[in-house]
């Protein structure tokens, strides 16, 4: 059996934002830095019979906000969007774990 691949793993982090979410992500050769305000970052182990590793999925809080927003089909800023970014982020790093 294969090692998970950082590639891989990418590539579902991705089609998951996709499809659950609708973030359309792509790949930054310098990511910018995270600017003030906060940072949620949501862990999973993996394990194999060949390999084991972590999978950490970190963005800002406004960030975390609006993927809640879009997870729960509310506009940015509403109701119970603003108080659901961290399980957002948990859920997401569910879905590609």
């Amino acid at each position: 059996m294969n090692p998970i691949r950082d590639e891989q793993l990418s590539r579902v982090t991705s089609q998951v934002l996709e499809e659950a979410a609708f973030f359309l992500l792509e790949r930054a050769e310098n990511p910018p830095p995270f600017r003030d305000g906060g940072l949620l970052a949501g862990r999973i182990a993996l394990h194999g019979p060949t390999s084991a590793g972590e999978l950490v999925i970190a963005t800002s809080i406004d960030v975390s906000e609006a993927l809640a927003a879009n997870l729960l089909g509310l506009e940015p800023g509403e109701g119970e969007a603003t108080s659901h970014g961290t399980d957002a982020l948990g859920e997401i790093v569910n879905i590609v774990g």
